[in-house]
């Protein structure tokens, strides 16, 4: 009878503090911080919701997610051009969601319009990358 009663007590101690510590986590889960620097792109029930700036945010979890964190200053990338040539391109996310929903990578939009037209002017560098929600900035060969 007696160890009946301590077995209770555990019970009624251990199972709400269990359930508390669960209920905290879950919520602590949709806290997010956003860097200086940086956009995050937020979908709701597997939509597009927003995009927050700088900051700390609370989403409810399971509704809200976070889909994506972009850095929005200048950022260069090599890239291996078909005909032989590596390239650094520099460029910046000017639209953070354009850019997401994008499915090509830089190096294929650029090989594309590479192949379209070998001189790969600084205008049709800007178009194509544009087409992404990118901002071209500029190119350069790479020195190996």
């Amino acid at each position: 009878m007696h160890i009946m009663k301590e077995i209770e007590i555990i019970f009624y101690i251990v199972v709400p503090l269990v359930l508390l510590l669960g209920v905290g986590i879950f919520f602590l889960s949709g806290v997010y911080k956003v860097k200086k620097n940086q956009m995050m792109l937020v979908e709701k029930v597997e939509q597009f919701y927003k995009i927050v700036g700088p900051g700390t945010y609370f989403f409810m979890p399971i509704i809200y997610k976070r889909k994506g964190v972009y850095t929005i200053t200048p950022m260069e990338k090599n890239i291996h051009i078909e005909n032989g040539r590596n390239l650094i391109i520099t460029y910046q996310v000017e639209d953070v969601k354009l850019y997401h929903y994008t499915k090509e990578s830089i190096e294929e939009k650029v090989n594309e319009a590479n192949n379209n037209n070998s001189e790969m002017s600084n205008e049709i560098l800007t178009n194509t990358l544009k087409e992404m929600g990118l901002k071209y900035l500029g190119i350069r060969e790479k020195k190996e």
